[in-house]
């Protein structure tokens, strides 16, 4: 009687659930899970970093971007760097989302990066590669770090 309501009544989403692991791929952990680079939703939120921090580099992106994704990836790369983590907070916003910070941060193109110290910005730098990023965190940090400890593919393109 009823054999025939079984398909209709199971949830359409049942064996793809039943694929999906039953444990996360963290192990248990006192503290959450840190993220190196901050991601900023509002205006307030730059603020507070802004005062809570005294050397910051905020990436300025747009989703879609080719060249934002790659650099994305690299201020990723770079926010692990244990040399440039304890003196440089790293930030990031999508100019798509926060519009209204365009006109006062003066960002004409992205990717830009910006260089705040002590909660005023110092620095703006639009268009930006690998090499400058690094060299600029270099400075902020004051300390030099090997390439080939900072990014991978710096070998292998030296080659």
């Amino acid at each position: 009687m009823f054999a025939g309501l079984a398909p209709a009544v199971r949830p359409s989403g049942c064996s793809a659930m039943l694929r999906e692991p039953l444990f996360s791929r963290r192990a248990f952990h006192a503290s959450l899970e840190r993220r190196a680079v901050q991601n900023i939703k509002s205006i307030t939120a730059l603020q507070k970093a802004a005062e809570q921090h005294e050397t910051m580099l905020v990436g300025c992106y747009a989703k879609g971007s080719p060249l934002c994704a790659g650099l994305e990836e690299v201020i990723q790369q770079f926010s692990e760097v244990e040399a440039f983590k304890k003196k440089v907070h790293f930030l990031k916003f999508d100019c798509n989302e926060l519009s209204s910070l365009r006109k006062p941060l003066q960002i004409h193109t992205v990717p830009t990066f910006l260089v705040f110290r002590n909660g005023s910005m110092v620095r703006s730098m639009g268009g930006v590669g690998r090499e400058q990023i690094l060299k600029t965190l270099r400075q902020l940090s004051q300390t030099w770090v090997h390439p080939r400890d900072s990014y991978r593919s710096y070998n292998r393109r030296r080659r």
